[in-house]
């Protein structure tokens, strides 16, 4: 998605950068099969277009990482 038509196809369309270029995807991160960022030279981009059963799985895992390590605050939304 973020190559064909998000947030990377401009690069992409004026050969900026390649498929070669890209590391990996969120799900590889978040199943381990890749690291994240190992330095801050690292750029990561995120295309948030896509299922909502995948915002939802991403939101959940965002906000057990956050309990886990005591960060965050709580926000009453009703």
């Amino acid at each position: 998605q973020a190559s064909h038509a998000g947030e990377i196809n401009v690069a992409i369309q004026k050969k900026m950068i390649s498929q070669k270029d890209i590391y990996g995807n969120l799900g590889d991160i978040i199943a381990g099969k890749k690291k994240g960022r190992t330095s801050p030279a690292e750029l990561t981009v995120f295309d948030s277009t896509g299922l909502a059963i995948q915002d939802v799985a991403v939101a959940q895992k965002v906000y057990q990482n956050a309990q886990k390590r005591n960060v965050g605050r709580a926000v009453k939304l009703f």
